[in-house]
């Protein structure tokens, strides 16, 4: 009987000693399970853009992915090695685009970055609020762009082993378990490529209508636009991530 194939749904025993061994750090057991997952591999390096890489660069990356979720995975958790390495393997190739690309934060945007959640503490006790986007970066007297893009370089990936919240004790992994195919991975990974080639304006507006439910009226207060600004610019965002998809 044949094993199932990565993703599938169970494990059989098997293939669950066979997780263990290459946690263990078992050579075969490495090997064996590397080329089993090398279609996984190629899939998620394919939701890049290449840009200055050639794919088998981004598969080099992808690579040494799979290899860290092969040795972090636990097969005893229940849940399928797939939904647990997508993340793993798609991290190594964002490292890679960072590190070549020159996409890390450079020193001026952390410490404006400093600055701006130093602005918001003052603003929210000074006007018993949040401070809107637009506020914080008046404050600064910067750019609301240049105040997005610095406040962004300052977040932290989630952590597989973070709760997702203080009244969560699930961790992210777990989540992912439970809802998230490989397949639907592969799909928010291509959405996040499309964001990410936003410029940061558009991207704002994308968040802030399409993730947390606001009106354009409420992300036109928060950036400090008019909302037929926001109307213009979300639609520009929508025509541009449609040319993307190729929908």
């Amino acid at each position: 009987m044949n094993p199932p194939a990565p993703g599938s749904g169970a494990v059989e025993p098997e293939e669950q000693a066979l997780y263990r061994r290459a946690r263990e750090g078992d050579p075969e057991a490495r090997q064996e399970l590397a080329v089993r997952h090398l279609p996984l591999v190629r899939e998620v390096a394919s939701r890049f853009r290449r840009g200055a890489f050639e794919q088998e660069e981004l598969v080099q990356a992808a690579t040494v992915g799979l290899l860290k979720a092969l040795h972090g995975f636990d097969p005893d958790r229940g849940f399928r090695f797939s939904t647990y390495a997508v993340p793993v393997i798609a991290g190594e190739v964002r490292a890679l685009i960072r590190q070549n690309q020159g996409l890390r934060a450079g020193r001026r945007l952390e410490e404006l970055g400093r600055r701006l959640r130093a602005e918001r503490s003052r603003l929210t006790q000074l006007l018993e609020r949040s401070p809107t986007l637009a506020e914080l970066a008046e404050a600064a007297g910067v750019e609301t762009d240049e105040a997005f893009q610095a406040l962004e370089a300052l977040r932290e990936p989630l952590s597989l082993e973070q709760p997702l919240a203080p009244e969560d004790e699930r961790r992210l992994e777990e989540r992912l378990a439970a809802s998230t195919s490989e397949e639907e991975w592969a799909e928010r990974l291509a959405v996040a490529e499309a964001l990410e080639r936003l410029d940061p304006r558009e991207r704002i507006i994308v968040r802030f209508r399409f993730w947390e439910g606001q009106s354009q009226k409420e992300v036109a207060a928060h950036l400090g636009l008019s909302q037929p600004q926001v109307s213009r610019l979300e639609r520009r965002a929508l025509e541009r991530l449609r040319a993307e998809w190729h929908v």
